[in-house]
């Protein structure tokens, strides 16, 4: 694979797990989401 490709798939897939991780632990853990959110 060309390295373009293996960096959007590496970073797609981080993406796909950050949502995951989103949407299991998002109920759990809503302070530090909100915190990183809205730091930006």
């Amino acid at each position: 694979m060309d390295p373009l490709g293996t960096l959007i798939v590496s970073l797609g897939t981080l993406i796909v797990l950050d949502l995951a991780a989103l949407k299991l632990g998002g109920p759990r853990r809503p302070r530090t989401r909100s915190r990183a959110t809205r730091s930006r």
